[in-house]
Order: structure tokens, then C-alpha cells, then sequence
């Protein structure tokens, strides 16, 4: 009974001995305050800043009693040995083994299902992994587009594209007025240039018109007559003084010194692209090797040269005449003595064929018909010395048809 007044008066009895409590406050400046703390509140002023600070007082109340633990339950507190304690295998699966009392339908049914893993998982084949992954890259990148494009960029995107529609239709309109107007204009300074007998004026000022009439992609009668001019003034003006007969005299001498492969560096470096005038008949070819490189017609031109009189054979193909007809029968070449014709061409091969003539090629990019006398009285040759001047005049007024420069 004593013990337990003694104990009573125990808990409301305050510790004489009362320990110090500190404090630590720290300023909002940075400054640090620290000290023990009273029994009534505390008012700093901070020296750095002049804040004031509050200390809250001393605890009053003692600190909570910690009980003891008697030796009598440290002994109750049985400890369970480790090493009792078996290892636990957690990669086997558990598998249930049936009872004796179990139905044996339900022992059959747990047979079944206790399989590997590897025998029910069935991978599927690599095609159709491949089609999987690529529809999910496909589905993933196309989800990410479609969250790019929010309505304010779909409606700049728009604008911007009828912005930029606006700017190419009014570029395009004011190129197609300046080349309209340069047709005009070069069209009349080149024939002015022609009546002047200034031919090198002339081609430049074709050349312009017919650069225009191309952009324009015009195919009437007035763009193709410009055409028409710009070639005649570039064969008038680039025009070679050695005639064919020349060409072919030189071409057999130096073969037969010099061997086809000279000739052929030879052929390219001093007669390759030369202009030449041609007056003569034209007729379909015959030869197979011709007609398989595109050459059509050939040339009737009764030339033998060299001390083996290896005969000369002229292949042609007028790629620019798109009118020419194809048959005799509508106005065209026959298989007899063909048909007058007064064209302009380029070299562009000549060598020993197989049979062991020599076969001339003239370039089909730049082969066309004349068809303006005023141009082909300016190149001073023999005119009329094949045919009469007013049959010859008819035979340009033809080969304008070939050329769409008449109807």
C-alpha cells in the first residue's frame, strides 16, 4: 500500500533537476540565432536584417516515462533458430497431386493440365510478326501526325498553301505575257535583221522567239515558221566550206593509211556537227541495219570513191518533219528514184560498214527541209542547176507542209 502513494506522488512531482533546452532559429536573411530557451517566450531582433523572431518558452511538462522490460518476459520471448528454416524453391510451379479419395475424372483432368509451359505457347510465324510490328509502327506514327496537326496548324497549313497556290498562278500568268510579248517583238526584229541581210542578228533573235514559243508549248503555224527560221539562220550562218565529195576523199585516203580507229578521231574532231546543204533525191531505205538505228531513208547520191570505188550510202531520218508522209502513195518517198528534196543536216557518223561500203549518217535532231527561198538564196549556191527555180519553189512550198509551216 505504501509503494503505491509513493508511486502516485511520483507522477505529479516535478524534476527539480530540469536539464537546459536550446534552440536554433534561423532568420530569413540566413542569419543563425541560437540559445536556451526561458521559461516565458523569447522577442529577438535579428542583427543582419532587423526581423523579429519568436522563441517559444521551455517544455514544463516532464519527458514521457520509458518503461522496462523485465528478465521474466525476455525469457518468455522464444527465438526461432535459422537454421531450422528450409530454403523455399520459388521457380518449381506447384503441382497439386490428387487424393486417393479423389474422383479419378478429376485426377484425369489434372494429368492433362500439367504441361510444360513451352508446349503451350506457340509463337506465331515470322511474317505474321513481321505484318504486326510494322502495323504498330504504322498505327504509332500515324497516331503521332494526327496529334501534330492541331486545328490552328491545319488552318496555317491551309492558308499557307493558299498563299503559296496564289503567288504560283500570278508568277506563272506574268511569265506566260513576257513570253507572249517576246515572241512579238523578237519575231520582228529577226525578219527586220533578214531584210538587212544581217543573218547573225537574225539567228540570235530567232533563237529568243523560238525559246519563248517553246515555253509557251505553242504548235501552230506562226510558233513552228519561227522554228523554222531559227534553224535556216543557224545552218545559213554555221555553214562548212568542204563540200561531201571532200569529206568522203579525205575519209577513204586516211582509212586506208591510217586505219578505221584514226578515222573515226579524226571524223569527230574535224567534221563531226558540221552544217551541210543538201539538194537531192530521197527515198526509203532498204538496208536492215539502218532501219533498225532509226534511219528511214537514205539518200540516192551516185558516189564512188577511193581506187576501190567503195560505194557512199547517205542514211537519213528527218525527226523534226512531223508531217512527212510515210508512203508514195500519199505523197511521200517511193522505192524508184524518190522524191527532189532541198534539206540541211549535221555529220554525225561515217565508217565502213559491214559489206564494205561506207555509210554516212546525218544527225536526226538537226536534219530538217528548207522551205523560205529568201534564206536559200543567201547561201549563194547553184541554185536551179538540179531543178528549175519555179519547180523549186513548188518543192518548198511541199516540204513547208512536212515542216507545219504551210497547210
Amino acid at each position: 500500500m505504501s509503494e503505491w502513494i509513493s508511486k502516485a506522488a511520483n507522477v505529479f512531482k516535478r524534476d527539480v533537476s530540469e536539464t537546459p533546452q536550446p534552440f536554433d532559429v534561423h532568420c530569413e536573411c540566413g542569419q543563425k540565432h541560437a540559445g536556451v530557451r526561458r521559461a516565458r517566450h523569447q522577442h529577438l531582433v535579428c542583427k543582419a536584417c532587423g526581423a523579429s523572431l519568436f522563441v517559444l518558452p521551455h517544455d514544463t511538462y516532464p519527458p514521457p516515462h520509458i518503461p522496462k522490460t523485465s528478465e521474466k518476459k525476455k525469457r518468455k520471448r522464444k527465438k526461432t533458430p535459422l537454421a531450422s528454416l528450409e530454403p523455399i524453391d520459388l521457380s518449381s510451379e506447384p503441382v497439386l497431386a490428387p487424393t486417393e479419395r479423389s474422383h479419378p475424372d478429376r485426377r484425369r483432368k489434372s494429368e492433362d493440365l500439367n504441361v510444360t509451359k513451352s508446349e503451350v505457347e506457340i509463337k506465331p510465324f515470322f511474317l505474321v510478326r513481321i505484318w504486326i510490328w510494322f502495323r504498330e509502327l504504322v498505327s504509332g506514327f500515324w497516331s503521332v501526325f494526327w496529334q501534330f496537326w492541331t486545328p490552328y496548324r491545319k488552318l496555317a497549313l491551309v492558308i499557307f498553301c493558299f498563299v503559296a497556290l496564289t503567288g504560283f498562278y500570278s508568277i506563272r500568268q506574268g511569265r506566260l505575257r513576257n513570253n507572249a510579248t517576246v515572241v512579238k517583238t523578237k519575231l520582228d526584229e529577226g525578219l527586220a535583221a533578214m531584210d538587212n541581210e544581217n543573218w547573225v542578228d537574225a539567228r540570235r533573235h530567232f533563237e529568243r522567239a523560238t525559246e519563248s514559243v517553246d515555253y509557251l508549248n505553242r504548235d501552230d503555224i506562226e510558233a513552228n515558221t519561227i522554228r523554222q527560221y531559227f534553224r535556216e539562220t543557224t545552218a545559213l550562218t554555221r555553214l562548212t566550206s568542204t563540200t561531201l565529195f571532200e569529206v568522203m576523199e579525205d575519209a577513204e585516203s586516211y582509212y586506208v593509211k591510217h586505219g578505221a580507229d584514226k578515222w573515226e578521231k579524226r571524223f569527230q574532231t574535224r567534221y563531226n556537227s558540221d552544217w551541210h546543204i543538201i539538194e537531192g533525191y530521197v527515198r526509203p531505205a532498204n538496208d536492215k541495219t539502218a532501219l533498225a538505228n532509226g534511219f528511214d531513208l537514205e539518200l540516192v547520191f551516185p558516189l564512188s570513191v577511193g581506187k576501190k570505188q567503195r560505194q557512199v550510202n547517205f542514211q537519213i531520218n528527218f525527226k523534226l518533219a512531223e508531217h512527212l508522209p510515210k508512203i508514195s502513195n500519199n505523197g511521200g518517198h517511193d522505192d524508184g528514184n524518190g522524191v527532189f528534196s532541198v534539206f540541211a543536216a549535221q555529220l554525225k557518223d561515217c565508217f565502213i560498214g559491214p559489206d564494205g561500203t561506207w555509210i554516212v549518217r546525218l544527225n536526226p535532231d538537226s536534219c530538217f527541209f528548207w522551205v523560205n527561198p529568201q534564206t536559200y538564196e543567201a547561201t549563194h549556191l547553184q541554185i536551179g542547176s538540179i531543178q528549175p527555180i519555179a519547180e523549186q519553189q513548188q518543192t518548198f512550198n511541199q516540204q513547208g507542209i512536212w515542216m507545219g509551216v504551210r497547210q
